[in-house]
């Protein structure tokens, strides 16, 4: 007998080195039984399970093949976690159709990694990105994880550079989810852009949530979003709680200071250029003047290389990433360019 009374589902979008998301899944429940069956897609790496109590982890092992096919549904693993013994987690009495039974209440903690989320991307210019992501979609259509491609909004002034995300949550969840977003990113904050709801429904956005509430932690945006338990009992009387499935949606945005960052290259291409010119017209009366620009403007290139390759390596993300490289690589060739042309 296994009585789950509640769950609760962390998220972390991850988009450097490569696109993934981080599911962190805890469930309290009530059981007598000291195996655990958990039906997990097909679509993970590092699985880890553990006891939340006492922080150790539990073994596990796939018996997917042991298991009937009409009970496992396509690309679906069933997990079986040994909870053997049972008598290192509290008991408690719970009363099951009238009687009291002597069960044991566990608390565990499943967490893995999605390497195929489903993100829709705005203002994807990262073209490196795109060919690998095609290369892996290629190599790996006869695997056992494939990803699909994922999709491009058109280009749009008024739309900020980021992606909208979807989660589905399965089986009985506690009405908060806690999604942490890439650094140097945010969710966009209002009450239209953050939608949940059940997928049994037609109106999938009948759940009613209230602001994200966010907390910063090592540099990244933890957002606890909470749904109202009200709205959200009174839509479950009518529905097995069993197999009900929830919809999140949210979108993501790169933080504005960050624009600061490919704005200052193109203005270190920009002052290359005019600085060019400078030089090549210049006169042998001007030549401490010339020395004094382009030792200023190596230092200015220095700088913005060390503060991008820095921000790069703790993983922020940066708009139009890729088209930084290019521009420094452009700031370069016009120094040295212009040294060559010193009169």
């Amino acid at each position: 007998m296994i009585l789950i009374k509640q769950s609760y589902l962390n998220i972390e979008d991850l988009l450097s080195p490569a696109d993934a998301k981080i599911y962190q899944k805890i469930t309290d429940f009530y059981t007598d039984e000291d195996i655990l069956y958990v039906y997990l897609i097909n679509r993970f790496v590092n699985l880890k399970i553990k006891d939340r109590n006492s922080g150790t982890s539990l073994p596990f092992i796939d018996v997917t093949e042991s298991i009937p096919a009409k009970y496992v549904q396509d690309e679906t693993i069933v997990i079986a976690v040994n909870l053997d013994p049972l008598n290192r987690f509290p008991s408690v009495k719970e009363t099951v159709e009238g009687e009291k039974q002597d069960l044991h209440h566990v608390q565990i903690e499943i967490e893995y990694i999605d390497p195929c989320p489903f993100f829709e991307k705005r203002w994807d210019l990262n073209i490196q990105t795109r060919i690998l992501e095609k290369w892996d979609s290629f190599r790996n259509k006869n695997s056992i994880i494939t990803c699909k491609d994922y999709q491009v909004s058109p280009i749009s002034l008024w739309r900020r550079p980021g992606y909208q995300s979807r989660v589905i949550a399965e089986g009985p969840t506690q009405p908060v989810f806690n999604v942490i977003v890439p650094r140097g990113m945010r969710l966009i904050n209002d009450f239209t852009s953050t939608k949940l709801g059940i997928l049994t429904l037609e109106d999938e956005n009948k759940l009613k949530i209230g602001k994200p509430h966010v907390v910063r932690m090592d540099g990244k945006e933890s957002y606890n979003i909470v749904l109202n338990k009200k709205s959200y009992t009174n839509i479950l009387n009518d529905l097995n709680e069993e197999s009900v499935e929830l919809e999140l949606s949210y979108k993501v945005v790169n933080k504005h200071k960050f624009y600061l960052i490919p704005l200052f290259g193109f203005l270190l291409l920009f002052i290359g250029y005019e600085g060019f010119n400078f030089v090549k017209n210049s006169n042998s009366g001007t030549v401490n003047l010339i020395f004094s620009f382009l030792f200023t403007y190596l230092i200015l290139q220095v700088s913005y290389l060390t503060l991008y390759l820095s921000l790069r390596r703790e993983n922020y993300e940066i708009p139009f990433n890729s088209i930084i490289i290019p521009s420094i690589i452009f700031s370069v060739f016009l120094l040295i360019a212009s040294f060559f042309c010193m009169p």
